[in-house]
């Protein structure tokens, strides 16, 4: 979100500065070899950063790591590991000019990371995606169990929204799945689940005078959850907030402007730094085909945010709701949580 170093952590400690520095003069000299004078050959940002973590994991002689895809799994750089076991958590329509434009196709592509003989735990998946995985794991002698999509008790925690409750009931099944190798007490995983804090998931920040809600909201999964909160938002606390909103895409900018147009007292639009990135142009025409009827603004975050700790919005009472890309989250959380960083370094990919 704001460091580099988040994406590589060890008993939750971000890897320092130094420790980047370190791996990058190491690995430089591999990555030069790898592509020997053909720059399409040289590895990726994340294949770099997947390099430096396998290798940072390995030398702190860590004895459970938790390795998360990048993209889809069957080609990701993640995927040279054989796992203990396989977690495939939700499969919707994202990332379709890579990972195939239906959920059979991306379907196949997640279960890539499904091994032979190795334990494999999913969701509950639609239909067609859920026939994909049984046969693929049949095929590879993998046991697999699925959450039912009958589930009706969830295990709790005290993160908003009702995917987080089949989140965590997959992460027990995980932990079930290896109690016979790593033994953990269900009782105290449960208890842990209760005070599990993620940033930038509708995270509801008190400051001196007004709410501050961070929330990432970048496809059309996450838009639905989006729609579920604000209305809970409106129905018990007759609140509609006023929202800042960017996307990293066009296509993934449609249902979340659908999803905020009835709720908001105004909307307040980002044209993020990123290539490729919705504009506000773009952003505008979506909230109008979606008859938002309250104000629509282009701002800059520099206008909003214009010292570390302070919005240019708030006032007595507002509930500001910061939502869209992970990379606009990034930026704002940056504005509250100042970090100690050269700042003329661009860590972003």
């Amino acid at each position: 979100l704001v460091y580099l170093g988040e994406r590589i952590q060890i008993n939750r400690q971000a890897i320092s500065e130094a420790k980047i520095v370190e791996y990058c003069e190491r690995l430089k000299s591999v990555a030069l070899k790898m592509s020997d004078g053909d720059p399409d050959q040289h590895p990726s940002f994340f294949e770099f950063m997947t390099a430096m973590a396998l290798l940072y994991f390995s030398e702190e002689k860590v004895e459970i790591a938790l390795i998360e895809t990048g993209l889809g799994g069957r080609l990701d750089a993640t995927n040279i590991l054989t796992p203990q076991l396989s977690v495939i958590t939700s499969i919707g329509l994202d990332h379709t000019d890579i990972l195939g434009d239906t959920i059979i196709a991306i379907a196949r592509e997640k279960a890539g990371i499904i091994k032979a003989g190795v334990p494999v735990v999913t969701s509950a998946l639609p239909a067609e995606a859920s026939i994909v995985m049984q046969h693929i794991a049949t095929e590879r002698q993998s046991p697999l169990q699925a959450l039912s999509p009958a589930l009706t008790e969830f295990p709790a925690t005290n993160l908003a929204g009702s995917f987080q409750g089949w989140n965590a009931a997959l992460a027990i099944l995980a932990i079930q799945t290896l109690q016979t190798r790593w033994p953990v007490n269900i009782e105290r995983a449960l208890s842990a689940l209760k005070n599990v804090h993620w940033k930038g998931r509708w995270e509801r920040r008190q400051q001196a005078s007004y709410e501050l809600i961070l929330d990432a909201t970048h496809n059309a999964q996450g838009a639905q959850q989006l729609a579920e909160n604000l209305q809970s938002l409106l129905r018990d606390e007759g609140i509609r907030p006023i929202v800042i909103t960017a996307c990293s895409q066009e296509s993934r900018a449609v249902s979340l402007m659908q999803t905020i147009a009835p709720y908001a007292k105004a909307i307040y639009l980002i044209q993020l730094e990123q290539a490729g990135s919705a504009s506000q142009t773009f952003l505008r025409h979506c909230l109008q085909k979606s008859k938002a009827c309250c104000p629509i603004l282009d701002a800059q975050l520099d206008a909003l945010f214009p010292r570390i700790g302070h919005c240019s919005l708030a006032a007595p009472k507002a509930c500001i709701l910061v939502t869209g890309s992970i990379y606009l989250i990034g930026a704002v959380l940056e504005r509250f949580e100042p970090k100690e960083i050269d700042s003329s370094l661009s860590f972003q990919d």
